[in-house]
């Protein structure tokens, strides 16, 4: 068993001493709140790095944020450097007014992360949140648990709690007490090697399953998806295209060849009219009045430009 702490921007002023000394295997850091990063969570990762210890890091989304797809990929996106390297986990809670309820949401989010990032993330939640649900989903995906269950907050570790759902409980915060103050206290059920493998790190001696490779769209169908507005606009869009390992430029390519018509220009001569400018491109008189807002096809002047669709 592996002991530690988790630690957030509240503990901003002194997240050294508390990794120096209670952090004795591992740290976890919390990685945003929404969209909002956690500015300390490099900070924490970094000096407990330096100091040896096995990290994490957890996010803690809204439903408001969008839907989980979209938010898994933010969340992505601000983490590519831990991706490997350190545990990641999904924070699950009845407060700050993430819908405990929705669990359909939690595993669309959790199934978008590991599909982006290869590695499963856990899933943190308190013992109330995790008998009152259906969970069948996200335990049948074998995504770990990470539970809250407190006691009588004492500080101590009273031993693992019974859950009702999940056979096997990966990690247990056991207080929020642990410096007698403000620090959650947390023991993880396995050693240093089952800890890369939640990270996504092959288990020394043992084979670790491949995950199946993400089907990928072809730039045609990521272009029609484009059009529909499924990624967004903008800088947006660009991040969330190459994020997912998509071809920007190829996409927005087809889009644009798509949305914006080609035409030539015909500009207009003495002795022109619409009759035989039309006979000359292949088209009809009436189609050069409409696509052109001609509202009379006798009145054309020398050097009106049209366009020819």
């Amino acid at each position: 068993m592996l002991k530690g702490i988790d630690l957030s921007y509240w503990q901003r002023n002194n997240y050294k001493a508390l990794i120096d000394n209670f952090g004795r295997d591992f740290v976890i850091a919390r990685a945003a709140f929404s969209k909002t990063v956690d500015a300390y969570c490099d900070p924490i990762i970094q000096y407990a790095k330096s100091k040896g210890k096995k990290l994490g890091f957890y996010f803690f989304p809204l439903t408001s944020d969008g839907t989980p797809e979209a938010s898994a990929e933010w969340a992505y996106r601000q983490v590519l450097g831990y991706i490997g390297e350190a545990m990641p986990i999904l924070d699950w809670e009845a407060t700050q007014g993430t819908d405990v309820t929705n669990v359909d949401w939690a595993y669309r989010w959790l199934k978008k992360f590991e599909e982006l990032s290869g590695v499963k993330p856990v899933i943190y939640m308190n013992s109330s949140v995790e008998a009152s649900y259906d969970w069948s989903k996200v335990v049948q995906n074998d995504n770990g648990l990470w539970i809250a269950n407190y006691g009588n907050n004492d500080g101590s570790d009273h031993g693992k709690p019974k859950v009702k759902q999940w056979q096997v409980v990966a990690m247990h915060q056991y207080t929020s007490l642990l410096d007698g103050r403000g620090l959650d206290g947390d023991a993880f059920y396995g050693q240093t090697g089952t800890w890369d493998a939640y990270c996504g790190k092959p288990v020394m001696g043992t084979t670790v399953p491949a995950l199946p490779t993400p089907t990928k769209k072809n730039n045609d169908e990521i272009a029609q998806e484009v059009i529909d507005g499924k990624w967004g606009n903008g800088d947006d869009r660009i991040n969330r295209l190459r994020a997912a390992g998509y071809d920007y430029d190829a996409a927005q390519k087809i889009v644009n060849d798509r949305l914006i018509p080609k035409y030539k220009t015909h500009t207009v001569r003495q002795g022109d009219n619409l009759s035989n400018i039309a006979s000359k491109y292949g088209t009809t008189w009436q189609k050069l009045a409409k696509d052109n807002k001609i509202q009379n096809a006798n009145l054309i002047y020398p050097g009106m430009v049209l366009r020819i669709y």
